[in-house]
């Protein structure tokens, strides 16, 4: 199936009618990181990877797209190496899927994904090297209809920093690198339609299971509608998510020199049960003593998440855990509030900091990154994540066992050097 799906790419690109612009464009990037994080003796992090591990990235990206007449192939390759403290406590049979989200260390595999397009090339003790196609998908452009087959991104909704609408591998809330977001093989279709209206429809076949076939309760199949009402915006979503049945609106408009946005999401779960999530935000951009600045707060009521952590990781809810899982959820607090700003000390050099609030704890996550356009695009960027709270709360540390290490995100201090081309 997976070659098929490879051939069918290719057959249908290669039979596109030539046409200007033969050429491809090529474009990509080289990334070196470094990050040290900071553990107290009780955590978990510390458990699998001691009280101070680090870690070093790698990270080469060559995007390139070919393009005759309606159609367009774009294939971007990316080759990761990592190395570090992180990398050796994925092989702890305690880590499970937390050495990711604590120790930051991605997953170097496509098995539930429709094809498989990642390799490892070497993988043992403190080191992994791997490499996937993080795109490779042919798109059609006509006067109203535009399709796209293959992997590909593709956002949706309003958040910020959390997200309602957007299920399909949406960026945690910490996350440090945001220039790409992690294709997903889907079937996208537009159709614009008059006024400036457009329909969106969306297919995303998974596998249940690394070996198994495709199957309709580990798929999606979503349909949104984008209409403009005079200055405002509003969105209608409709999804089968995995087996559980989504509907979902937005709305963003003008406020006071800024952008208003509020999204929700109403689940119907599968086996019984209702959820509904909310987001709202504002941002805007101002000067601020002569020099530019960038603003937001932002609201996330989680229909997934629970009020209360003191019981630890064994009470957290079932659809909360399955969610994290699946990379949609980062967040395991009922009421999250953040706000963040960016402030352009100089033309080329920007500071940011972040706050993320769990309201029903008090616990903080605070994050804090400084961006340097040291040279053409030749970017220095640094930062400090660091959780705030009392033991028994989200960025405090979640307990997870008995004698209680804790799930807790620790202080993270890195520096990344960008090259791109």
């Amino acid at each position: 199936m997976r070659k098929a799906a490879f051939a069918l790419l290719v057959a249908v690109s290669t039979a596109a009618p030539a046409g200007a612009g033969d050429v491809p464009e090529l474009h990509g990037h080289v990334k070196l990181q470094s990050s040290l994080q900071l553990f107290r003796h009780d955590d978990l992090g510390a458990l699998l990877a001691g009280s101070h591990p680090d870690d070093s990235t790698l990270d080469l990206r060559l995007d390139t797209v070919w393009r005759r007449s309606r159609w367009d192939l774009a294939v971007d390759a990316q080759l990761l190496a990592i190395g570090g403290d992180g990398v050796n406590a994925r092989s702890n049979p305690l880590a499970g899927d937390l050495a990711g989200f604590l120790l930051g260390v991605p997953t170097p595999s496509d098995q539930l994904q429709w094809l498989d397009l990642s390799h490892t090339f070497s993988s043992g003790g403190s080191r992994l090297v791997f490499g996937r196609l993080d795109r490779l998908s042919v798109g059609y452009t006509g006067d109203r209809l535009v399709m796209r087959l293959g992997r590909q991104a593709l956002s949706w909704g309003g958040g910020l920093v959390f997200q309602v609408l957007d299920l399909f591998n949406p960026f945690p809330p910490t996350v440090i690198d945001t220039d790409y977001k992690p294709g997903t093989d889907m079937l996208t279709a537009q159709w614009l339609l008059a006024g400036g209206d457009d329909l969106q429809a969306v297919v995303v076949p998974r596998r249940p299971g690394p070996g198994r076939r495709v199957s309709a309760d580990a798929s999606s199949l979503a349909v949104k509608w984008h209409h403009f009402a005079g200055s405002t915006e509003v969105e209608l979503m409709g999804a089968r998510h995995y087996a559980d049945t989504v509907a979902g609106i937005g709305a963003s408009g003008n406020l006071g020199g800024g952008v208003w946005r509020v999204n929700a999401t109403y689940t119907a779960l599968a086996h019984g049960g209702r959820v509904t999530s909310l987001l709202a935000n504002l941002d805007r951009s101002w000067v601020w003593g002569g020099r530019n600045a960038y603003g937001f707060v932002e609201y996330f009521r989680n229909g997934f998440g629970t009020p209360s952590l003191d019981r630890g990781a064994a009470a957290l809810p079932e659809s909360l855990l399955v969610r994290l899982a699946r990379g949609e959820l980062f967040n395991l607090g009922r009421n999250e509030l953040a706000g963040g700003l960016r402030f352009e000390w100089t033309p080329r050099l920007a500071l940011e900091p972040t706050v993320i609030v769990n309201l029903d704890d008090l616990s903080s996550m605070l994050l804090f990154r400084v961006t340097f356009d040291w040279l053409e695009n030749l970017q220095l960027d640094a930062g400090l994540q660091t959780g705030a709270g009392p033991r028994g709360t989200e960025y405090g540390g979640v307990p997870v066992g008995f004698p209680s290490p804790y799930a807790a995100p620790g202080r993270r201090i890195w520096l990344r050097l960008s090259r791109y081309f």
